[in-house]
């Protein structure tokens, strides 16, 4: 909600290694709290089918599609 969320995902061969979000402006300890327990949850689920962050859906959703077009990206 904050803007634009800018995420440098890094893979190895056939798993996501990390995410990290290199631009933010969200709301500390709403949005921030999102960025700090999705992101370790896609990194331990290797999927970004996990749980958003209550309170924080629009950056839960924002985590998730950023780390989807990483993903596709990479697979081009």
């Amino acid at each position: 909600m904050g803007g634009d969320v800018v995420f440098h995902v890094t893979f190895s061969k056939d798993a996501i290694t990390s995410i990290e979000a290199v631009k933010e402006h969200e709301t500390e300890g709403i949005g921030s709290r999102a960025l700090d327990n999705v992101i370790p949850a896609i990194i331990k689920a290797q999927s970004t089918d996990v749980d958003g962050w209550s309170g924080a859906t629009v950056t839960s959703t924002a985590i998730k599609d950023g780390v989807n077009a990483a993903i596709e990206a990479a697979k081009a």
